[in-house]
């Protein structure tokens, strides 16, 4: 079983205003960490894309995704033969 996370971003504040930093719901694996001094997750989003994020980025940049937000990208994992997925809430406790 492979836990992932759902976490969209926040709205990006600017001077000319408030808009989406992106529009996507993002699908995070919390046990899949890279980096030494810092943890870096992968994560994957809706344009068939695969990527690394820093965890404090994460925490500063994202919002819990509700279940009507992420259930197309779910259903694209699933599509994809990522079908022993566990949706969990929040980060392990213990990062390293």
């Amino acid at each position: 079983m492979i836990k992932v996370i759902f976490r969209k971003f926040k709205p990006l504040k600017t001077k000319f205003g408030t808009a989406s930093f992106s529009p996507e719901v993002i699908a995070l694996f919390p046990e899949i960490i890279r980096g030494e001094k810092h943890a870096i997750f992968f994560y994957y989003i809706h344009c068939d894309r695969w990527s690394v994020m820093d965890y404090q980025f994460i925490l500063k940049s994202t919002v819990p995704a509700k279940k009507e937000e992420y259930k197309s990208l779910l259903e694209k994992l699933n599509s994809l033969g990522y079908n022993d997925l566990k949706v969990i809430e929040k980060f392990p406790n213990k990062i390293y």
